[in-house]
């Protein structure tokens, strides 16, 4: 059943669930930025060992993803069926940031890897019990295409600021405070009340919006689960869309920290400057996304953004050490563009293939197919996780410990070049899979649907 609400959602309703985009992306970027850094040459771990507990992480993330979108989907509160996990959640994410950036100085050997496999899954159990919840709720708020790019739009907004406290002001603030094993955790300690406040005004933000409850509880089974999937093409072609860029996007974001320090022999200043100009350019595109989706299809816009993207990226194959720094600020800007126009739409479709499966079937199951969805954002980052950690393995990456310096050979300095140019095609590879998402025109109702709507 629907609760009745009006089509076009308040301003203030949009800002504030989009402000909910703070918890996980804070988490996501500071991660993927300087986390395998920090393992690796702060705490002393071997790069391919670092890597591949990350992935598991991820993995353990992935597999419990569709269990949560299924008991989201069976709870009943005073509050719906989401919004009590974006309360609970939010404090966890935020209590566990600071404690995965400080581990004990007196960890060795298997203890020290049993307390940061813990630590990486509470931070992934935290991530998802908000992650899914907060997904799902777009296709509930509102039944407009247009409106849900409009309150996406504010999601990336939202994001694109994360992405400067996460891996722009974070690694500048690890600068000033020496760059050290302890500053890593004071860092991520000044971060922690940002993921809260943001939980908190996405929850409270959000109390009088259009929820749904199911008409009967969603399957929990995996071979449900896949049948679900398979019989929903657009979702499919999505996922494998989604899956395939996020690959390149969190390799990029992972081996970035390595880019500017081994390649264009640069401090985290530069770093941060980086990610700042993307964020920049995510933000001031917005707009145009927005008007060429009010003319074009959402999987054109997506075709032009991933082109973008594709090309400020294997621009970085002529960065060298001492160039203008005008170069690195055009390359980052529109890099930052062409990524913010995919994750607009890819986000924006989400909804839309949601709202096809209730069209289609008359249930309302939007957890159990966010997690789906998240599930694939998850294997993607796992994976990236894991090919970069074994790259640095296999070129020969010698590991610091405390941060210190440690001089690189030409090969390895070369193999990261590459890696990180040649990463955002993946988005461009992407585009192939939406050939099959087939909802730019409004769906037929099919007759179980109006069964579904109160």
């Amino acid at each position: 059943m629907t609760a009745p609400g009006p089509s076009r959602l308040p301003l203030r309703t949009c800002i504030g669930w989009g402000a909910g985009t703070f918890v996980t992306s804070i988490l996501l970027y500071t991660t993927n930025t300087l986390l395998l850094r920090y393992l690796i040459d702060y705490v002393g771990i071997a790069a391919a060992t670092a890597g591949t507990l990350i992935a598991a992480s991820k993995f353990f993330d992935a597999v419990i993803d569709p269990v949560i979108g299924a008991i989201t989907d069976r709870t009943r509160s005073r509050w719906g069926r989401r919004r009590p996990y974006l309360l609970a959640s939010a404090i966890l994410c935020a209590a566990v940031l600071p404690l995965l950036f400080s581990i004990p100085a007196g960890l060795t050997g298997p203890a020290l890897l049993a307390y940061v496999t813990f630590l990486l899954l509470l931070y992934a159990a935290a991530w998802s019990l908000f992650n899914i919840p907060y997904l799902a709720m777009p296709a509930e708020m509102t039944d407009d295409p247009q409106e849900r790019s409009r309150l996406i739009a504010w999601r990336v907004y939202a994001s694109g600021l994360s992405v400067f406290l996460g891996s722009s002001a974070a690694p500048a603030l690890l600068q000033y405070l020496g760059r050290t094993r302890e500053a890593h955790g004071l860092t991520m300690l000044a971060l922690a009340p940002i993921v809260l406040i943001a939980g908190l005004v996405a929850f409270f933000a959000t109390r009088n919006v259009r929820a749904t409850r199911a008409d009967s509880p969603p399957p929990l089974g995996l071979a449900a689960q896949a049948r679900m999937l398979l019989e929903n093409t657009p979702l499919l072609s999505l996922i494998a869309a989604k899956f395939t860029m996020l690959l390149g996007v969190t390799a990029q974001a992972i081996v970035a920290a390595y880019f500017t320090s081994h390649v264009l022999g640069l401090s985290d200043y530069v770093l941060g400057l980086t990610f700042f100009l993307s964020t920049a350019g995510l933000l001031a595109s917005q707009p145009l996304w927005l008007a060429i989706g009010r003319r074009r299809s959402k999987r054109s816009v997506y075709l032009i953004a991933s082109v973008v993207s594709a090309a400020a990226g294997l621009s970085w194959l002529t960065a060298v050490p001492g160039e203008p720094m005008a170069f690195l600020v055009v390359r980052s800007l529109v890099a930052g563009a062409g990524g913010g126009g995919m994750f607009l739409m890819s986000n924006s479709m989400l909804p839309d293939a949601v709202e096809y499966d209730f069209r289609q079937t008359g249930h309302r199951r939007e957890g159990n197919l966010v997690a789906l969805f998240a599930f694939a954002e998850q294997v993607a980052s796992a994976v990236a996780a894991g090919l970069i950690g074994w790259l640095l393995g296999a070129l020969g990456f010698v590991s610091a410990t405390q941060g210190a310096a440690a001089t690189q050979s030409a090969g390895v300095v070369e193999g990261i070049r590459l890696a990180y140019a040649l990463a955002p095609c993946a988005g461009l590879l992407s585009v192939v899979w939406l050939r099959w998402f087939n909802l730019d025109a409004p769906p037929v109702r099919s007759p179980r649907a109006a069964m579904g709507r109160g």
